[in-house]
């Protein structure tokens, strides 16, 4: 078992890695085909599905580690989170997820800058989002808890 999610788990980071490098600009995946679409959503329900089934289990795997609280099982217990986190990560950044909506549906946007996919929906809000802080901030006002250069990634 352990095997074959791994190989899922590096099927996906491969998946990823190879629309990184095909991907060295701003690009759009758009499907027209409405049976394609289908599958391609199919697809990637059942990768967030078998992520989250992933996740689910190394969160139980340190819940039971943490009751028993041995010195030993700490590392564990770190090794663990470390590896969620990687996992949500590589799921966040896979074209699988909107990297704002995280939503699985739709056609995505490659940002080369930032390594993440997003749905033209949030691409159009995040550019007209930009615009108005920066229209804001250049009138000498505060732009509050939105990084700038973070928007600006997204501007062609």
């Amino acid at each position: 078992m352990a095997s074959s999610s791994g190989a899922i788990h590096y099927s996906l980071i491969l998946y990823s890695l190879f629309f990184y490098f095909y991907m060295m600009r701003r690009r759009m995946i758009s499907l027209s085909n409405p049976h394609l679409k289908v599958f391609r959503d199919n697809i990637r329900s059942l990768k967030e599905c078998w992520a989250l089934q992933q996740m689910k289990g190394i969160r139980n795997q340190i819940e039971t580690l943490k009751l028993t609280d041995r010195e030993g099982n700490r590392r564990l217990v770190e090794q663990l989170e470390d590896k969620l986190y990687n996992l949500k990560e590589a799921l966040r950044r896979s074209i699988v997820l909107c990297c704002v909506c995280e939503d699985i549906g739709n056609d995505r946007i490659f940002n080369p800058k930032t390594n993440e996919w997003i749905c033209p929906d949030c691409y159009a809000l995040v550019r007209n989002l930009y615009r108005e802080l920066k229209e804001r901030v250049d009138h000498g006002g505060d732009p509050g808890d939105h990084d700038l250069g973070y928007y600006a990634t997204f501007l062609d």
